[in-house]
C-alpha cells in the first residue's frame, strides 16, 4: 500500500511537471523564433526603405538608382539576398544576385512578411510594398527578400542548449519529488512497521505522533 502511494505520488508529480517543461520549452523557443523573424524582418525593412529612397526616374522616363544600398550579399549571383522594382509584372531594375531572374510581383499592399521561392528552389522571407518614385513614372512594387535558413540556422543553434537545460531542470525536479514524497511518508512508514510489529506480538508500541495513543503490544 505505501509503495503503490508512493508509485501514484511520484507518477503524478512526474506528469505534471514533465508537461510543464515541456510548455515551458515550446514558449521559451516560441519566443525566439518571434524575435529572430522580427529582426530579420527589421532588416528587410530597413533595406526597403533605402532602396525606395535611392531610386527615381529620369527626364527619359527611366527609373535609376541615386546610389548603392544593402550590400555585397545583393551582389553575389544567387545569394539568397535579392531585391527588385517592378511595375505590374515588368521588373525595371532589380539587384545583381538575381541574373536574369525575377521574383513574384506583388499584387497587393502586405502587412505581413511573404513566404517566396528563389531563383534556386530556395526558401525566402520577402517584405514588400507599393510607393512611388520621384520624377514621372508609373506606380511601382518593391520586394526584398532574404534566405529562410538564417532564420531556421539560428533556431537551430538554440534547440540544443534549450534541451539540455530544461533537461537538467527535469532532473533537479525528479530528484526534488522524490525526496519530498520520501520525507513526507516517513511517518507513515513508521507507523506500518509500528503497526505490523503490534501484530506480531513484538514489544512494541505504537508511537503517539502518529496519532494513536501508546500502547503495549501485550495489553
Amino acid at each position: 500500500m505505501k509503495l503503490s502511494l508512493r508509485a501514484r505520488l511520484l507518477g503524478s508529480a512526474g506528469l505534471w511537471s514533465a508537461i510543464a517543461l515541456v510548455g515551458v520549452g515550446l514558449f521559451i523557443y516560441w519566443l525566439f523564433k518571434d524575435h529572430a523573424e522580427r529582426t530579420f524582418d527589421a532588416r528587410l525593412d530597413a533595406n526597403l526603405l533605402g532602396l525606395m529612397a535611392s531610386v527615381e526616374f529620369n527626364e527619359q522616363g527611366q527609373l535609376i538608382k541615386t546610389r548603392d544600398i544593402g550590400g555585397p550579399q545583393f551582389d553575389r549571383a544567387y545569394s539568397g539576398w535579392y531585391w527588385q522594382i517592378a511595375h505590374d509584372d515588368e521588373v525595371l531594375i532589380a539587384s545583381r544576385s538575381l541574373l536574369n531572374a525575377s521574383l513574384p510581383a506583388l499584387t497587393s499592399d502586405v502587412s505581413q512578411a511573404l513566404a517566396l521561392t528563389g531563383p534556386e528552389g530556395e526558401a525566402l522571407r520577402a517584405r514588400g510594398r507599393h510607393f512611388s518614385a520621384p520624377g514621372s513614372g508609373p506606380p511601382l512594387s518593391i520586394t526584398v527578400a532574404g534566405p529562410q535558413n538564417e532564420i531556421d540556422d539560428a533556431l537551430s543553434r538554440i534547440v540544443l542548449p534549450l534541451v539540455a537545460s530544461l533537461a537538467l531542470l527535469g532532473i533537479g525536479l525528479a530528484v526534488a519529488v522524490w525526496w519530498q514524497v520520501r520525507w513526507g511518508l516517513k511517518p507513515l512508514t513508521r507507523l506500518r512497521r509500528d503497526l505490523l510489529a503490534v501484530r506480531q506480538g513484538y514489544p512494541r508500541t505504537v508511537s503517539p505522533r502518529h496519532g494513536g495513543r501508546a500502547t503495549a503490544a501485550g495489553g
